[in-house]
């Protein structure tokens, strides 16, 4: 245990053995060759004899929690990228309905979460200056589970049109199959 797990150990894990039998927390340790640091979810609690009266032994379960921290770690910065970044981002199901989109999205196009959920984005951005040859590329790189890019003018919700280049990737899982398409659009209007 590094010094300041050890010093978590004596001021924190010590008075609550002492007070209430038990400690449960997280603390870090480090191999001793490879000084690789580990993060465990550790138990101490003290061993009583049959009249719970008498401490008989100290005792302590770990569980390696490293994966699930980093992960959890990586979640919590993915997931504030997704919602703080001024580029729209929509992630669907497989079969193209949507199932998430951040802030950014609502500003490009006037639809929240809630009015697009379960939507095909085509279904509610799609306007009749929109090229239909873009819409079918759209379709068959979907189809094919590629990334692309591509531009294609839009509609807001209050009926303006403005440009959007999408950057459409599929999410997949070890057998190939799609789990969720992610696209990130950026509003290039503007440059139009």
């Amino acid at each position: 245990v590094d010094d300041e797990n050890y010093l978590k150990l004596i001021s924190e894990v010590e008075p609550m053995l002492k007070s209430e039998g038990s400690w449960r927390g997280e603390i870090s340790i480090m191999a001793p060759v490879s000084h690789e640091q580990f993060t465990m979810d550790a138990s101490f609690f003290t061993v009583f004899d049959p009249s719970g009266k008498v401490p008989l032994c100290r005792a302590t379960i770990m569980r390696d929690i490293t994966k699930n921290k980093l992960l959890s770690d990586e979640h919590r910065l993915l997931s504030m990228v997704a919602s703080k970044t001024t580029n729209a981002v929509v992630i669907t199901e497989p079969n193209g309905k949507v199932e998430w989109v951040n802030e950014a999205f609502t500003k490009i196009t006037g639809y929240t979460l809630r009015e697009v959920m379960g939507k095909k984005p085509g279904e509610l951005l799609q306007g009749p200056d929109t090229s239909e040859q873009t819409v079918q590329t759209i379709r068959q790189k979907l189809k094919n589970k590629e990334s692309f890019t591509v531009e294609i003018l839009n509609y807001h919700k209050s009926g303006s049109n403005y440009w959007l280049e999408m950057n459409i990737s599929p999410v997949l899982d070890e057998c190939d199959n799609v789990i969720n398409f992610i696209a990130i659009e950026s509003d290039i209007t503007r440059r139009k």
